[in-house]
């Protein structure tokens, strides 16, 4: 999930001190997007539902704020634009989505000049781009599908120096172990617990 998650924020070049948007940013992979931009060194602006799951992630994850999307694009994007212009936006909405989702565009309203946006979800609707505005802010749009051999190295070192942590003292609980025979249980239980920081695992 974290090799996914770096080869999107390795697409628009996030860097340590930018503020990036993120959203929707509760899943696991997004979770792990912005938990990976943060160990970068950016600001992450964290959208998402439910404020629950937004508030685990400002309290486990340095430099996280939080944004609950109220499906009003306008006001949205003011809550947003309220810790200022925004260099990034990284969209993970999930395949589960069929119709454009407002969040888009309150994220894309929200972007500085020359900001950059990355797709990285799964969603099977198209979405619609305001053309004039994205030329007179030079704004940025890129596709990205999983990541590089030298993504997954970047990584590993980052797990390797600490930068990034994984484990329980990063707010990750394994839900439960099953081994190769009992796949559509721990899909199950899988399906039940799809916020970031929940994992299932496959034992031998």
């Amino acid at each position: 999930m974290s090799s996914v998650a770096y080869g999107a924020i390795s697409n628009v070049d996030i860097k340590g001190g930018e503020t990036v948007i993120v959203g929707p940013a509760t899943g696991q992979f997004s979770g792990a997007v912005v938990e990976i931009a943060s160990a970068l060194g950016a600001r992450v602006i964290a959208l998402g539902r439910n404020q629950a799951a937004l508030a685990k992630l400002r309290s486990r994850i340095p430099r996280v704020e939080t944004v609950a999307i109220t499906g009003d694009v306008e006001k949205d994007a003011k809550a947003i634009q309220a810790f200022g212009p925004a260099d990034a936006f990284i969209d993970c909405t999930p395949h589960t989505v069929h119709t454009e989702p407002s969040h888009f565009r309150s994220a894309l309203l929200s972007l500085r000049k020359r900001g950059r946006v990355g797709l990285m979800g799964g969603m099977s609707a198209n979405i619609s781009l305001p053309y004039y505005y994205m030329i007179l802010n030079s704004l940025e749009v890129k596709g990205k599908w999983m990541y590089t051999q030298a993504e997954i190295r970047r990584v590993v070192k980052m797990i390797e120096v600490g930068t990034l942590k994984i484990g329980k003292g990063a707010g990750h609980q394994v839900c439960g172990e099953f081994k190769l025979e009992e796949y559509e249980k721990a899909f199950e239980t899988a399906s039940r617990n799809g916020g970031w920081g929940t994992l299932i695992v496959f034992t031998p």
